[in-house]
């Protein structure tokens, strides 16, 4: 072989190496949203609404992206035991024992506090209604290279929210909470390899409230507290696999609590929740690893593992009968996607999705699994991207107790929750 051919045939394997290489970088980029663009139920074992991984600091280009997610839940239930029936006998008893001894003032009290009781308490066979509203979640980022070792990056997410409301037959029991936060991040490219990323975490609780028919209805206004996230990336040069970890810190919120004027039960004419008190509302913190691969240059996969420490997140307060209002388990979160680009402009996602979650008054879902299908396009300088979620929500019980009378059980079954995303990207 002549000298020219030997020249000829190397330039062109570089040039096939190349151009391998920014094929698969053009998919890993793209498969960068898939996480980010599906987002949880907020009816976890928690209040969790999905965490999104900071990969936007790892984009070949700067960018700035605006995002929205609208979910659709579907959660309804059925009172299937109740103290009532019991609670209405014991009341006519004590009614008629009342009327036979009008002079006897502590069985005129327990006969009205029984009354009171089986008035409330729900009847077998009501219905809960859909509890959860739908909702929005969304999201703004953008990252700035400053030179070849930093990189800033600034987020916007909605991680966390809860908005569950009972019907009155069912105690009006309800409770509503929002949490939006702000990532001011720094990241330092250590070498070919190995980067590393933190900075602090600005999180907003907003205004809420939170009742039921026997304590009564109180009000809060937001706080903003601080917390951090740390994290690191890896980038194996040959087989450009990319892996991103992060750790988000816990956030706990104190907020001033102030009753509804004529809310609660009324105890000799004067009503019982005219008093002040605190809600104490955190965020967990969250660990979560995230793996991309490309399997040639026109697909790869990616997978995704996180774990949120809901268990110490509870909503809790320091008000009679609102003591512990959640009772919540750690969350943990799976995500497997598959990623095929069609051409230069379009490229489509498949993932499947299990979370799991253990069923609560206002979480009333026990785990549950999805499959999201997205598709991305990129015209110019413009990166757009959508898809639709399903979630298949498993059944659950839960139970509200009302002391030695008995408890209020309802079932949930067959539901499920759909999500809409919507991304839209600009390289600068």
């Amino acid at each position: 072989m002549s000298l020219h051919n030997v020249c000829y045939t190397t330039l062109k394997q570089q040039e096939s190496d190349v151009s391998l290489v920014q094929s698969k970088k053009l998919i890993l980029g793209a498969l960068g949203a898939l996480v980010a663009a599906v987002p949880s139920v907020g009816l976890a074992s928690g209040f969790d609404r999905g965490v999104v991984p900071p990969d936007f600091l790892y984009e070949k280009d700067d960018i700035v992206q605006v995002s929205l997610a609208v979910v659709k839940p579907d959660v309804r239930g059925k009172i299937v035991a109740s103290p009532k029936a019991t609670l209405e006998a014991q009341a006519s008893f004590l009614q008629g024992q009342a009327a036979a001894n009008p002079g006897n003032l502590a069985l005129q009290q327990q006969a009205a506090q029984v009354t009171y009781l089986a008035s409330k308490a729900p009847a077998v066979g009501q219905e809960t209604g859909n509890l959860p509203g739908d909702y929005e979640r969304k999201g703004i980022s953008l990252k700035k290279t400053i030179n070849d070792d930093f990189t800033i990056g600034l987020q916007v997410t909605q991680p966390a929210g809860l908005d569950i409301a009972y019907p009155d037959e069912i105690f009006g029991v309800y409770v509503e909470t929002e949490i939006t936060s702000l990532d001011l991040l720094l990241k330092y490219q250590v070498n070919d390899v190995f980067s590393v990323f933190g900075g602090p975490r600005i999180q907003q609780n907003s205004s809420g409230g939170f009742a039921n028919d026997l304590n009564g209805e109180f009000h809060y206004q937001g706080t903003t507290e601080v917390g951090y996230m740390v994290g690191a990336g890896y980038k194996n040069p040959d087989l450009h696999t990319q892996v991103l970890v992060s750790y988000t810190s816990d956030i706990k919120h104190t907020m001033d609590a102030t009753p509804i004027s004529g809310s609660g039960p009324v105890a000799d004419g004067v009503i019982a929740t005219d008093y002040e008190g605190e809600v104490y509302i955190n965020t967990p913190d969250h660990f979560q690893v995230a793996i991309k691969q490309p399997l040639s240059d026109k697909s790869a996969l990616i997978a995704s593992y996180r774990k949120s420490g809901w268990s110490q997140a509870n909503i809790e307060t320091n008000l009679a009968g609102f003591e512990s209002l959640t009772d919540f388990k750690d969350v943990e979160a799976y995500t497997l996607g598959y990623g095929r680009k069609l051409t230069e402009e379009v490229a489509l996602f498949a993932t499947l999705l299990h979370q799991t979650g253990e069923a609560n008054v206002f979480g009333p879902v026990n785990n549950r699994t999805g499959a999201a299908l997205i598709a991305q396009f990129k015209v110019d300088r413009f990166k757009v991207e959508t898809g639709v979620t399903y979630f298949d929500l498993e059944d659950a019980e839960t139970t509200i107790p009302m002391g030695a009378a008995g408890d209020v059980v309802t079932k949930f079954e067959g539901n499920s929750a759909l999500a809409y995303t919507f991304r839209l990207g600009y390289y600068f």
